[in-house]
């Protein structure tokens, strides 16, 4: 017998196996990772490495510096001298330089297919942040137009762990520039040290940074979640709790973030104690008004919006002097609650505007009917504000049913001002000087087509000494606004009003004389061109009346018209007006929708009293009598210049009986006229008919026929106008009525309107008329059949030239007739008339060269 035992075989665990087999395969990698890294030059991949940047930003990167492997046991990369460019037009070519980067690279993270930067250091970033003039950000990137769209997933996958995470960030002497394209204002804020640290990819990350601007200094301190978190990672929500201080200021902000990557599903607390907000100038990088001691609580909630959850808002401003941003404007306390989103906000503010007192009490609905109701029930959103301001007061009162839709406006305004100019700070710009306003309009919903918004103002009443106006409205609020509706003046004042709003405001230097004018020619029809941008604005349609409309030179009694504007197009149609001198009609037309204006002007006046038509427009009364008047007149042209260059219709002007200036008949012709020993009354010569018409087409005006006639005398003749050139080609014939006399010699008027030459033409008088009669408009010779052949031809006569003028002038419409010529009188021309033509007879009325009282009225009508 034996007593020995065979030896025992070890029996070993397959976990165990399976351990050592693990190890062994992590072991090979590791070596693999390592001589990889050692093998690969990481330079080689530039070109791949700027192209996906490319693809991706559709910007350029640059890698100017080599990328070096500065460490192979804990792979640490660095690179220097990286550059990626601007937006296109942007105001520097690169949007960021960085010195260098260096990067601690997590191995384990590496073998797994991650990135995972354990250390991230920027030496010297200098970062460029700005919006063009259309206010599009240099940071709104899109990938470039060659690269190949992205191949849809065949089916969707659960998200993956991110594939990049930083740990830890350091930032060295960085530089941010902000630069708004629309205002052309630069801040720059320098950090020299921003300290981001954590002590895993998944702890909570340290926050030390400082900020200086304009030699202003801010540090940045707390605590927020793991960096992992921003780039994508999912986890509890993101904790923050930093503090930011600076000279006289401190602003705590804690709470959480759902997901930092989006900023989607915060909620935090805000507090904030300011000394003076204009202590923070140099860190904003827009203007701050000089707020202080201010005081601000809220916590804030992510609603899936735009616009957050608000609750618990709490908002001190103690004495402030608001004067950089509202001139004279000082507020002594002002407090504004939103207790929660579905209380109502409250608030109250006292102070001064000019030295005296100013408040606002406002009661108004709660934030969330702003949004949406939380209740699921439509809540109306109260309106209640009372303002008083240099001794003005001014009210909103009444309800918003549906504010979340801006629908079920039921609203009342009202307002007393003893003194507009007063309230100029609060309307940010210059008022005028207006005394004793009241101004009251109750706000409704509207009916507009296709679902506009639509407002109605009810009631609407404007009052203040110089003008007295009422009336009621609808204004659609789309990209294209229109109002409609009907607007009733009971009177206006406008020398006064006019003068009020002209007025240079209090302490305005006023401006230096305008300079000499150059010389050159001085048109009757204004160059400028018209100011036709406002018909685009709008859409407007309108009926109008008034009532006691005083000027200068009398009253209007009354007027009506209704006006209508769309696309450029204004039309002002069924126009009234009593005037001084009796009622005209009237319609104009304006159509600016192409480059080339259209301008259409229709006035009649059936019966005017010339001396007070003329007196009202400040025009001496060169005539006194009953007139009709027709105007019918078109034209295109981007300036009065142009259109009258242009112009085609007719204009007709037909006065019987009265009298008139003789003295606006010219030197030539007055000369003439005087031989005839006091036929000349001065400005009191009696007139038997007075007939003018035009007929325009293409900027020249055919006369004819053009009478005066007198007792003593008649002048007649006929011609052009040419109004693009603004010049006269007439020729008229005086006529003295005496007994046993003879045939005037015609007078030819040419040159300028404003400035014509007058001279007798007695050879040249049939010449003259040939000359015209091969005009473009046609043949002149007619004007002698509208005032009778005997003005024309030699030694005939003729009983009574008026009726077929005033007929002519009148195009046929019915009218009073011209006084009985008295019996016995002849037509006939002085013998001695070619010798008084020399020069003027004895007493013979001063008057300058051309056509005297006549240039006068010229300047009067057209602007």
């Amino acid at each position: 017998m034996s007593g020995h035992r065979p030896p025992r075989r070890t029996r070993r665990s397959p976990l165990r196996i399976i351990a050592y087999v693990v190890l062994g395969l992590v072991a090979v990698l590791v070596v693999a990772v390592l001589a990889a890294i050692q093998l690969i030059n990481p330079n080689a991949y530039k070109p791949q490495i700027v192209a996906a940047v490319e693809r991706a930003t559709g910007r350029t990167l640059t890698l100017a510096g080599a990328i070096r492997i500065v460490s192979y046991t804990a792979p640490t990369i660095a690179v220097a001298d990286v550059a990626f460019a601007n937006m296109k037009d942007g105001t520097q070519p690169q949007m960021l330089t960085v010195r260098s980067i260096v990067a601690d690279i997590g191995l384990g993270a590496l073998l797994q297919g991650r990135v995972a930067i354990t250390r991230l250091v920027l030496d010297h970033p200098d970062l460029l942040l700005e919006t063009d003039k259309q206010g599009h950000g240099n940071w709104q990137l899109a990938p470039a137009q060659h690269a190949a769209p992205a191949a849809a997933p065949a089916a969707a996958r659960p998200a993956a762990r991110p594939a990049f995470s930083i740990q830890t960030l350091h930032v060295k002497d960085a530089k941010l520039t902000w630069h708004d394209g629309r205002s052309g204002r630069t801040t720059t804020v320098s950090l020299p040290r921003v300290s981001l640290t954590a002590g895993s990819l998944t702890s909570s990350v340290m926050v030390d940074a400082d900020i200086t601007a304009a030699n202003h200094s801010l540090q940045l301190s707390g605590r927020i979640g793991p960096l992992e978190r921003l780039f994508g990672g999912r986890g509890a929500s993101w904790p923050v709790d930093v503090r930011a201080v600076t000279q006289g200021a401190q602003i705590q902000v804690s709470g959480s973030i759902a997901d930092p990557h989006t900023l989607a599903g915060y909620a935090l607390r805000v507090r904030a104690d300011v000394v003076n907000m204009s202590d923070l100038a140099a860190l904003s990088p827009v203007a701050l008004p000089s707020l202080q001691d201010l005081t601000l609580n809220a916590t804030v909630a992510d609603q899936g919006g735009l616009v957050p959850s608000i609750q618990s808002l709490s908002l001190r401003l103690g004495r402030s002097d608001l004067s950089p941003v509202l001139p004279g404007v000082s507020i002594s306390e002002a407090n504004i609650d939103a207790p929660a989103p579905d209380k109502p906000i409250h608030v109250a503010i006292q102070g001064a505007l000019a030295g005296a007192p100013l408040s606002v009490a406002a009661n108004l609905g709660a934030p969330a009917t702003l949004t949406g109701d939380i209740t699921g029930k439509k809540t109306p959103f109260p309106v209640d504000v009372d303002v008083e301001a240099a001794n003005a007061k001014l009210t909103a009162k009444g309800v918003i049913a549906d504010p979340a839709h801006l629908r079920g406006t039921d609203v009342t305004l009202a307002a007393r001002i003893p003194d507009l100019s007063a309230l100029s700070p609060l309307a940010l710009t210059r008022l005028p000087a207006l005394r004793d306003v009241t101004f009251a309009a109750h706000l409704q919903d509207g009916a507009a087509a296709g679902g506009a918004r639509a407002i109605a103002v009810h009631g609407l009443s404007l009052a203040l000494p110089q003008l007295a106006l009422g009336g009621d409205l609808v204004v659609v609020a789309r990209a294209h606004p229109a109002v409609t509706g009907s607007l009733a003046m009971a009177r206006l004042d406008l020398d006064k009003l006019m003068a009020i709003l002209s007025a240079p405001a209090p302490g305005q230097v006023a401006p230096p004389p305008a300079p000499p004018r150059p010389p050159g020619p001085v048109h009757i029809f204004s160059t400028t061109p018209f100011a036709l941008a406002p018909l685009h604005l709008a859409d407007l349609d309108l009926r109008l009346r008034g009532a006691n409309v005083v000027t200068s030179g009398g009253t209007v009694t009354s007027f009506a018209t209704h006006a209508t504007l769309k696309g450029g197009d204004l039309s002002v149609t069924d126009g009234v007006a009593d005037l001084p001198g009796g009622r005209v009609t009237f319609a104009l037309g304006v159509d600016a929708r192409t480059p080339t204006p259209k301008v259409t002007l229709r006035l009649t006046g059936p019966s005017l009293a010339t001396g007070k038509l003329l007196g009202f427009l400040g025009i001496a009364p060169l005539v006194d009598g009953t007139a009709q008047l027709h105007v019918d007149v078109a034209g295109s042209g981007v300036s009065p210049h142009a259109v009258a260059g242009a112009l085609g219709g007719t204009v007709g002007l037909a006065v019987a009986g009265g009298s008139f200036d003789g003295r606006m008949l010219g030197p030539a012709l007055n000369t003439t006229l005087h031989l005839a020993a006091g036929q000349l009354a001065g400005n009191a010569t009696p007139l038997r008919c007075l007939a003018v018409r035009l007929d325009i087409a293409r900027g020249v005006a055919k006369v004819a026929p053009l009478l005066i006639d007198s007792p003593g005398f008649a002048v007649a003749g006929g011609g052009n106008v040419l109004l693009g050139d603004e010049t006269l080609a007439l020729l008229l014939r005086p006529d003295l009525r005496i007994a046993g006399g003879g045939m005037g010699v015609p007078v030819s008027v040419t040159g300028p309107i404003l400035a014509p030459r007058a001279s007798p033409d007695g050879g040249a008088a049939v010449a003259g008329l040939a000359a015209m009669a091969t005009s473009p408009i046609g043949d002149v010779k007619g004007i002698a059949g509208a005032v009778g052949q005997t003005l024309f031809g030699a030694n005939s006569t003729v009983a009574d030239p008026c009726p077929a003028a005033l007929a002519q002038a009148r195009f046929g419409l019915p009218g009073a007739a011209a006084p009985a010529l008295k019996a016995g009188a002849a037509s006939g021309v002085l013998n001695n008339v070619t010798k008084g033509l020399g020069g003027a007879g004895p007493g013979a009325p001063a008057v300058p060269n051309g056509l005297g009282g006549a240039g006068q009225l010229l300047r009067k009508l057209v602007p």
